[in-house]
């Protein structure tokens, strides 16, 4: 949180929040919490749009906590009850049960919908990446695994930067998937839950 670098605005960061945003659909009247938040920056944007009425961080770093209240975003270590619960790049850095844990923490908190964001597994980060030794990337089909349960909807899709600028349309991912997850780093995984009414 020192370091500007990460203060700045991505054409990822775009995509994520669309992605969000389209799962949220309208609803200024609606509670979000960000599972890990950090900065608070996405579910600021998100409280911009209209897609929810009070925005709140869950994030054990004081200073996470610090800018993101700056932002006008409230937070705190604890997690509360929100209509939407979402989390962007923290689980992959959990493993096991304490994985299995926090995707479970995201549904006992959502009253209606749960959006998980994680790193999916490539030939370039199938091993632990030597300044983050602990962070193990999902593979789609443990995500799924991990989000379905009675009583929800789930959908998954997938996204890669094409040169970090664009997304694949899934049209033409389709096609090339096992070479493309294969041969471009950092693309996404994005898991869609929403309770049955």
């Amino acid at each position: 949180y020192h370091d500007p670098k990460n203060h700045r605005w991505s054409a990822l960061d775009q995509h994520v929040l669309e992605v969000v945003a389209d799962a949220m659909g309208w609803g200024p009247d609606r509670t979000l919490m960000e599972i890990g938040g950090g900065r608070g920056e996405h579910s600021y944007r998100l409280w911009q749009m209209g897609r929810c009425s009070s925005p709140y961080v869950a994030d054990s770093s004081p200073e996470a906590l610090l800018v993101a209240s700056r932002r006008g975003v409230a937070g705190g270590p604890e997690p509360i009850q929100a209509d939407v619960v979402w989390s962007y790049g923290v689980c992959e850095h959990y493993e096991g049960d304490e994985r299995q844990a926090l995707i479970d923490q995201h549904f006992e908190y959502a009253a209606e919908l749960v959006v998980i964001i994680v790193p999916a597994k490539s030939w370039t980060r199938a091993k632990p990446r030597a300044n983050v030794p602990w962070q193990r990337d999902f593979a789609e089909p443990e995500l799924r695994a991990s989000v379905e349960r009675p009583g929800w909807s789930v959908s998954v899709c997938r996204f890669a930067p094409l040169f970090g600028l664009r997304h694949i349309p899934d049209a033409f991912y389709a096609p090339f998937e096992a070479l493309l997850r294969r041969v471009l780093p950092g693309n996404l995984i994005i898991a869609v839950a929403k309770r049955n009414t």
